[in-house]
């Protein structure tokens, strides 16, 4: 490769000679031989790092030269990191070497106008190519939907609870009614007024029967379940598709697609469409 170089850079050099001597120029082969070793961008250094999960890692030039290696087909590539040097510009690009999941780009020296071109090139290419915003949350979550679910059930329950209360001045207000009905007189004065009293401490009596729930609480919660237990699996932050990597590539794509449609659907046609239809139908 060395000597691939040095023929490449040999024949640049005859070629700048030759240009200069067509234009009637002096040629001077020690400066032009200076500015083209100067203004060489081809590759200088190109080193690919994969790291596998077993703690082993594995340099090689690209990534099909490491496809070639048998141990991807035996172990996992948690990460990678790229280096090269290619005309005096080093870059370096590396994911989940950090202990993250975030992407790492970084081209030397930061000031020279084409390393700053680079690495806008490079930093565009990883905004196309970054997870859509849903994916994003989805992985942010963390479990915090158990515990939007748990707050939302126990709030149901607690507002539900409170209606024995109105359950008990139900009842309350019915037998006064009927006794209003039949007419108060001595013999059931004493229950008008525990009537009234019941009325004016809100008292609940023990026997006082509590609310049933309705269905929709109970298919309410089953759903919620379902839907923090389906979010619970969310992608990994980092999975390299190479070797044995494409098989959970295809794994964690297909569910991904799979949730994206079964859990709005299941929210709609459990949630959402009951609510519609009980509002449309007529009473």
């Amino acid at each position: 490769m060395q000597a691939e170089a040095e023929a490449r850079i040999g024949r640049k050099i005859d070629d700048e000679i030759a240009q200069s001597e067509k234009r009637g120029e002096k040629a001077d082969r020690e400066k032009i031989e200076r500015f083209v070793k100067r203004t060489d961008y081809s590759p200088r250094k190109k080193k690919l790092t994969l790291y596998f999960a077993t703690g082993q890692r594995l340099e090689v030039s690209t990534f099909d030269e490491a496809l070639l290696h048998p141990q991807l087909s035996r172990d996992a590539v948690e990460s990678f990191s790229i280096e090269m040097e290619c005309g005096g510009i080093e870059s370096e690009m590396s994911v989940g070497t950090w202990s993250d999941d975030t992407l790492h780009i970084r081209v030397r020296p930061e000031k020279h106008p084409l390393a700053t071109e680079i690495f806008g090139a490079l930093r565009n290419w990883a905004s196309a190519s970054r997870p859509s915003k849903w994916l994003t949350r989805w992985r942010r979550l963390g479990g915090f939907q158990w515990w939007v679910l748990f707050v939302v059930a126990f709030f149901t329950l607690a507002v539900w609870s409170d209606s024995r209360q109105d359950t008990a001045k139900r009842i309350a207000k019915a037998e006064g009614g009927k006794l209003l009905q039949d007419g108060v007189n001595s013999s059931n004065q004493s229950k008008a007024v525990e009537i009234l009293l019941r009325l004016s401490t809100e008292y609940i009596p023990p026997s006082t029967p509590a609310p049933a729930l309705p269905h929709w609480v109970y298919v309410f919660l089953a759903v919620g379940v379902v839907i923090a237990a389906a979010l619970s699996i969310s992608p990994p932050g980092v999975v390299i598709g190479i070797g044995d990597g494409q098989k959970r590539v295809k794994r964690w794509r297909a569910w991904m697609r799979l949730a994206s449609w079964t859990i709005p659907a299941f929210l709609f046609t459990n949630v959402l469409w009951p609510v519609v239809v009980s509002r449309l139908s007529p009473h």
